[in-house]
């Protein structure tokens, strides 16, 4: 049995943090960092209309089912390089909170249509690191998995993180009913660094 193959992602992940911060050093002690496999999520009420629509709030400061981000930012030590996206949309009441909105059962195909040519955009320090229409995370979704699978992307701690949803400008909002919103759920799987004791 090789004992390294399930390790391959850990493995790459620590390569890249460290290729990063000899780059340009983004961790106090750079010999003293350890990956762990993690998500970054961010679950929000949107209002579709042409445009960008932000996901991040720099007062939305790691709230449980809301977010797990720093605000609009990842804190001092902590970096993450994230290898994979998965983007759901659902139907909720229009003052629910994100985390008590069902994912699981989605929204119709016409409701859908809205992000039909969306695109989810990750920028950090005004670099756009992805850009991806949505249908293109959800079409490229591995069998039994959530996620489309990404080359690895550093997030670096201490700069401004923007999670953005782009509509075509005269995108037509879906039909949800009196009362009703539509709520998005974005995540990020890979992994995030800490330091060793």
């Amino acid at each position: 049995m090789n004992y390294l193959a399930n390790k391959e992602g850990m493995l790459r992940a620590m390569t890249f943090f460290q290729d990063t911060h000899n780059k340009k050093a983004i961790f106090q002690n750079g010999d003293q960092i350890k990956p762990m496999a993690s998500e970054l999520y961010v679950n929000k009420l949107v209002s579709i209309a042409g445009g960008k629509q932000s996901l991040l709030q720099s007062g939305s400061d790691n709230v449980v089912g809301v977010t797990n981000f720093d605000g609009n930012k990842l804190d001092q030590g902590r970096a993450f390089a994230l290898d994979g996206v998965s983007f759901h949309a659902a139907i909720g009441d229009k003052g629910a909170k994100p985390y008590n909105v069902d994912y699981a059962t989605g929204i119709t195909k016409a409701q859908a249509q809205a992000f039909q040519f969306a695109n989810l955009v990750l920028r950090q320090n005004n670099e756009i690191l992805m850009r991806l229409p949505i249908s293109s995370i959800l079409n490229g979704k591995q069998e039994f998995s959530e996620y489309r699978d990404l080359d690895l992307i550093m997030l670096i701690p201490q700069k401004v993180i923007e999670v953005e949803l782009e509509f075509p400008d005269e995108v037509a909002a879906p039909s949800v009913g009196d009362g009703k919103a539509i709520f998005v759920s974005v995540k990020f799987r890979g992994y995030e660094s800490y330091q060793r004791r």
